[in-house]
């Protein structure tokens, strides 16, 4: 009997198969890009909202908007948690990516500095479209939105755990990725598996771009499974 609860234990303990890695170093884009900064409550979760969007190349998380030098997680300062994507400009617009900034979070909410809604533009073409998008958007709702529409200053890239945060939730594949941080940072693929895992795209989408990034059965199939069923992610404010 002992010998049977311990047999029944170690099947519920003992590691899952591990995911077989790409056959091969996974392609990168080097293509004109332009780049679109923005906070909306967090940082973890639009990363994955914008991953698989049309056009968008790659994401980060990091901190901006704020005075203090060199701030991290634990000294944050006046800063404000945002993402910054580089995108396509012939496969997605700027206008584009802001739509899915006013749909993908609450921009009528006041948070403290760290979480609170906020565009910042790099020229005066982006400035004006936020400004435009923003009183659009305001004839849908009853509330005043409070997002801030700033010059973007210094982006400081946030620390390395904090990178493609959910799809390192998903440890056995991330692994099977091969990455670096730095490389992770950088990495196209991973931007766009990061979107598809939590649902944001397509299942037709996403079986025809793997189709170019060398992925293992092992690696499509978990993809698949995520895309099945995505677990919701907000930023839990």
């Amino acid at each position: 009997m002992l010998q049977g609860i311990i047999r029944n234990i170690s099947s519920l303990i003992s590691p899952t198969r591990t995911i077989t890695m790409a056959a091969a170093t996974f392609p990168e884009l080097d293509i004109p890009t332009e780049r679109a900064t923005f906070a909306m409550g967090c940082f973890w979760a639009p990363e994955p909202i914008y991953g698989c969007k049309k056009g968008v190349i790659r994401t980060k998380v990091g901190y901006c908007g704020g005075t203090k030098e060199n701030p991290t997680y634990r000294s944050l300062g006046d800063h404000t948690e945002a993402i910054q994507i580089e995108y396509d400009p012939t496969q997605t617009d700027y206008k584009t990516l802001l739509g899915v900034f006013w749909r993908q979070h609450d921009s009528t909410a006041k948070y403290k500095s760290q979480y609170k809604s906020a565009i910042y533009y790099e020229n005066d073409e982006q400035k004006k479209l936020a400004e435009e998008s923003k009183a659009e958007y305001q004839k849908e709702l009853q509330r005043p939105i409070v997002t801030d529409i700033e010059k973007l200053g210094k982006f400081y890239d946030a620390e390395n755990y904090h990178q493609k945060y959910h799809l390192r939730e998903h440890v056995q594949f991330y692994d099977s990725l091969g990455l670096t941080d730095p490389a992770l940072v950088r990495s196209h693929v991973a931007t766009r598996l990061h979107g598809y895992i939590y649902g944001y795209g397509t299942l037709a989408d996403f079986e025809d771009e793997s189709k170019k990034w060398s992925l293992s059965e092992d690696q499509i199939a978990f993809v698949k499974k995520q895309m099945a069923h995505p677990r919701a992610i907000h930023c839990g404010l």
